[in-house]
């Protein structure tokens, strides 16, 4: 559903691979999420590089 409407952004795997949540993944998680969107075209350096404009909930009050 996600992938349909061009959102894999807010997949889980595309949430496992930010920095900040990392920890709540196991490594084979964390081994597996870029090459599952990788394999859904999904462009994994570029989210990286916007995500880091953009502060967690709890850093951005």
């Amino acid at each position: 559903m996600l992938w349909e409407h061009h959102r894999l952004d807010l997949s889980v795997e595309a949430i496992a691979i930010l920095p900040d949540y990392a920890a709540l993944f196991t490594g084979a998680e964390l081994a597996t999420a870029p090459q599952r969107l990788v394999d859904h075209r999904f462009d994994v350096a570029s989210y990286l590089v916007r995500a880091r404009n953009v502060l967690p909930p709890w850093e951005s009050a």
